[in-house]
C-alpha cells in the first residue's frame, strides 16, 4: 500500500510540474491558454497539498530519522512558499 501511495504521489508531482513547464511555455497574448492551465494547477495542487500536509508529512515525520526530519521541514517550507505565492 506504501508504494502505492508513493506511485500516486509522484504521478501527481510530474503531472504538476507538466503542467508548470506548459504554463511557462505561454505568452501573455495566450490569456485564455493561461488562465486554463491556472486553473488545471489548482484543482490538482490544492487537494494534492492538503492531502500531503494531512496524511503523508505527519507519518513520514514520525517515522523519520534526522535527515528524514530535514527533509520534512524543507517540504514544509516548499508548502507554505507554494499557498503563498503560487496560489494567490
Amino acid at each position: 500500500m506504501a508504494r502505492d501511495i508513493l506511485k500516486t504521489l509522484k504521478s501527481e508531482h510530474d503531472d504538476l510540474r507538466g503542467l508548470f513547464e506548459e504554463l511557462k511555455g505561454t505568452t501573455d497574448r495566450g490569456v485564455k491558454k493561461r488562465e486554463e492551465l491556472l486553473g488545471k494547477i489548482e484543482a490538482a495542487l490544492v487537494p494534492h497539498a492538503k492531502w500531503e500536509e494531512k496524511v503523508f508529512y505527519p507519518a513520514f515525520k514520525e517515522r523519520a530519522d534526522r535527515d528524514g526530519l530535514q527533509t520534512h521541514a524543507e517540504a514544509l517550507a516548499e508548502h507554505h512558499a507554494v499557498e503563498n505565492s503560487v496560489i494567490p
